[in-house]
């Protein structure tokens, strides 16, 4: 008959622990999120939350946005290309990449 090593207070401890981690995380994944119904906000609300917007925007003079795109067709024929503005109060800077003879 095999000899089976004895877990020591510690071991059994923290092996306790463990089950009791793995229970709780078992549990949580079965737990389903309330179920949250969109506000009612008036059209009167709206249209001021709206004009506060676009005040914010207004005090705006730089910003700056980049981004890239890839298409591949049906083909498999495929071509990117990328964007860059930075906006400085009245002057701006745009860069275009990619391959555009085609």
């Amino acid at each position: 008959m095999p000899h089976r090593p004895r877990l020591t207070q510690g071991r059994r401890r923290a092996l306790g622990v463990f089950f009791v981690l793995l229970s709780a995380a078992m549990l949580s994944a079965c737990a389903t999120r309330p179920v949250v119904s969109p506000a009612v906000v008036s059209l009167q609300q709206r249209t001021a939350d709206w004009q506060l917007h676009r005040q914010a925007l207004a005090r705006l003079d730089h910003w700056s946005f980049s981004g890239r795109v890839a298409v591949r067709d049906r083909l498999e024929e495929s071509w990117n290309a990328g964007l860059a503005w930075q906006q400085r109060a009245d002057g701006f800077d745009i860069r275009l990449s990619g391959a555009f003879g085609r």
